[in-house]
């Protein structure tokens, strides 16, 4: 159960608009509350099935992990959590070779805990927790009551800049056109649009929310209920 001064402090981060801070925020607070020296916070895209890394904490100090991108598809451990939805929570075993071999040599893993980390029912991140540092085994409460810090944590803001509401109903639709499998061409004949116009909404809608690629845009815009 998460006691007054974890609610306190999640209430707070309500606040922060910057997605890499409330990030850290996040797992700064999750370090101070609970007996784990480590977590590490990524990105998921259900389009791509990417997993991309933003920030760990080791020790109490931050590192960026933006260089770590995986496919979770090869770490079934990772994709059951992010698939199913469900925490996941794992004994290294190389002989198994139960989680990539390169990152159990990197961080000297034994153990892991995944935390999925969802946002109107969709899976947009996750949380990669070791170092557990608490007495007695690992059990099933202590899992649901991280489960809970995290999600209470990005509830209600999903990690995203607050620009990204501001989209008009046009870059909406060119959106939603891109999410069905329209090509520029198409979206701009239903539309009654040029395509030269239907681009400019794209690019337009890709940098508001602050994605890199039209398939990002569209995974981002699908996870926040802007389009379906």
């Amino acid at each position: 159960m998460l006691d007054v001064k974890v609610f306190n402090y999640i209430n707070d981060m309500k606040n922060v608009d910057d997605p890499l801070y409330k990030a850290e925020l996040i797992i700064r607070g999750f370090t101070n509350f609970f007996p784990f020296e480590r977590a590490s916070f990524f990105t998921y895209s259900p389009l791509t099935y990417m997993g991309e890394g933003l920030v760990q904490i080791d020790r109490g100090q931050l590192y960026p992990i933006q260089s770590i991108k995986e496919d979770v598809r090869k770490i079934l451990p990772v994709y059951q959590a992010v698939t199913q939805n469900i925490p996941n929570y794992i004994h290294i075993e190389p002989t198994k070779e139960n989680f990539p071999q390169k990152y159990v040599e990197q961080f000297q893993l034994t153990s892991l805990l995944i935390i999925p980390i969802s946002f109107l029912k969709a899976v947009i991140g996750c949380v990669l927790i070791d170092k557990y540092t608490g007495q007695g085994p690992l059990n099933k409460k202590m899992i649901q009551t991280i489960n809970r810090y995290f999600q209470l944590s990005v509830e209600g803001n999903t990690l995203l800049p607050n620009h990204q509401h501001s989209l008009s109903k046009r870059e909406i639709e060119v959106l939603q056109n891109l999410s069905n499998g329209h090509s520029i061409k198409e979206m701009a004949g239903t539309m009654e649009i040029s395509e030269f116009t239907a681009r400019d909404y794209i690019s337009a809608a890709v940098r508001k929310l602050g994605a890199r690629t039209r398939t990002e845009a569209v995974a981002i815009a699908i996870r926040n209920g802007i389009i379906c």
